[in-house]
């Protein structure tokens, strides 16, 4: 986590859960927490994701966001 903090900026990480509520009709939701130990998510309030979700959907990355997840989970040289 710390690794994490300190490439964002120093920010404190915030961890995000998609849950799927199929049955409230709401499809996927965002739950936000800052203690992903503590396990305790709350309701991403007003956040729309911009095209609706599917089982099996892609989602985009920007080059500086695929490069942060390379630079986090690159094997380390044998």
């Amino acid at each position: 986590m710390k690794a994490w903090a300190a490439a964002a900026g120093g920010r404190p990480a915030v961890w995000c859960l998609i849950l799927d509520q199929y049955s409230k009709g709401a499809g996927y939701q965002p739950f936000l927490t800052k203690d992903l130990a503590g396990g305790a998510f709350d309701a991403a309030e007003g956040f729309k994701f911009p095209f609706k979700f599917r089982h099996g959907s892609v989602l985009p990355l920007s080059k500086a966001e695929h490069d942060r997840l390379k630079a986090a989970y690159a094997k380390p040289a044998r």
